[in-house]
């Protein structure tokens, strides 16, 4: 469903949620989070990002330099070497390196072989010896982009539908009728709780399960809670 469709949807499931008490604005802003929560439980849109690896720059703010980057996938990171090829690192923890490295953040910089993930922070060792654009490459699930035309679809916000996803339409919907519940009423008035919601996602994942090129990852298709 476009936005347009989704707002129409909801107002025809949530008949009391009259424009004139929640606006489209609202009720677009309630979609978007709902595509992102529906990601976050479902994880179904997952991607690649690329950022610049910065001589001696040994940790990186994935809020700015990947801003979609949500979560990591189990495909290893990747580092671009001066042959212009993505060459795997290995996942480690800082604990790991503080163990096995001495003098780990004094250590002469080179080809990044470890990297670990420390809140918002990735970090890398050792330190890059160069800097190149699109030097680093990170595998994992990505944050949709938010709906801002009514003929667009989620997840990316264009005119072309992922098709694979349309089964995750109804969820995205439910989030929004989940967030008008307590002050619209309960479901005599088209509202949801959470184990509504959560219904919603799980009866999209069965649906998604079946394609095979969405759904080969063993996390794909789990009953959430």
């Amino acid at each position: 469903m476009t936005l347009n469709e989704m707002i129409a949807r909801f107002r025809v499931q949530v008949p009391t949620a009259k424009a004139s008490v929640i606006s489209d604005v609202n009720v677009t802003t309630m979609l978007n989070e709902g595509v992102d929560k529906v990601n976050l439980l479902s994880k179904i849109y997952k991607g690649s990002v690329l950022f610049t690896m910065t001589t001696n720059k040994q940790s990186y703010d994935l809020s700015i330099v990947a801003s979609r980057f949500v979560l990591p996938d189990k495909v290893l990171a990747r580092f671009l070497t001066s042959g212009s090829v993505y060459r795997r690192m290995w996942p480690k923890t800082r604990t790991w390196i503080e163990k096995k490295v001495e003098n780990w953040l004094a250590a002469d910089s080179g080809d990044p072989q470890y990297y670990w993930f420390d809140g918002d922070e990735f970090w890398v060792h050792p330190k890059p010896n160069a800097t190149r654009t699109s030097g680093f490459k990170l595998y994992g699930l990505l944050s949709a982009v938010p709906m801002s035309a009514g003929d667009n679809y989620p997840w990316t916000n264009t005119a072309s539908e992922i098709k694979a996803f349309r089964p995750m339409d109804q969820a995205i919907v439910a989030y929004a009728r989940m967030q008008v519940t307590p002050s619209l009423g309960e479901k005599d008035t088209g509202g949801i709780d959470y184990k509504g919601f959560l219904e919603e996602v799980n009866r999209g994942m069965r649906q998604v399960k079946r394609r095979p090129d969405v759904s080969s990852d063993e996390s794909y298709g789990m009953i959430v809670s």
